[in-house]
């Protein structure tokens, strides 16, 4: 069962979720989580939005996403720092792929991510969303394992020991 959150106690996510309905349900999801919904219908749009907030999780339908340009701008968004969870068919073995080959931090089947919405959302979030300080880096600290899907390009070695300790 995941705990209810403050409603202070996340900060933005941003959904590229171009079906209003689930759109919709995600967002209340996020919401019931403590974290702070921005939905968003275009490639575009994420990209704006990812520059004006410092949003910690984007949340991708593959379906939204048509060409290996908008892979690019989603591909750089992780690597400055966002991570982005991106779900989809299965049977979508070129979208998959070409999720994966952009750099996003998880790709999950349609199903997984109905069965694990609000534990994958708070798994990626939480990790990005802790604010660390250079300075409170402790370099000698052992390295913990980072969740599934989680890569070195969305935190850096130190600051994952960090997250994980905390």
């Amino acid at each position: 069962m995941i705990e209810e959150l403050h409603s202070d106690a996340g900060g933005p996510i941003l959904l590229l979720i171009p079906d209003v309905f689930f759109a919709v349900t995600v967002r209340n999801t996020v919401r019931r989580i403590g974290y702070d919904p921005h939905i968003l219908k275009t490639t575009d749009q994420l990209v704006v939005a990812a520059g004006e907030h410092q949003a910690v999780l984007g949340v991708v339908d593959l379906a939204a996403v048509h060409s290996p340009g908008e892979w690019a701008d989603i591909g750089e968004m992780v690597t400055d720092g966002m991570p982005v969870l991106v779900f989809g068919s299965h049977k979508d073995v070129d979208g998959l792929r070409a999720a994966k080959a952009a750099g996003v931090t998880r790709v999950v089947s349609n199903g997984q991510f109905h069965r694990e919405m609000p534990d994958l959302i708070q798994r990626y979030a939480l990790a990005s969303s802790c604010a660390i300080a250079d300075e409170d880096l402790d370099i000698d600290a052992p390295l913990g394992s980072l969740p599934p899907g989680m890569s070195d390009h969305v935190l850096d070695a130190e600051r994952a020991a960090v997250v994980l300790e905390k």
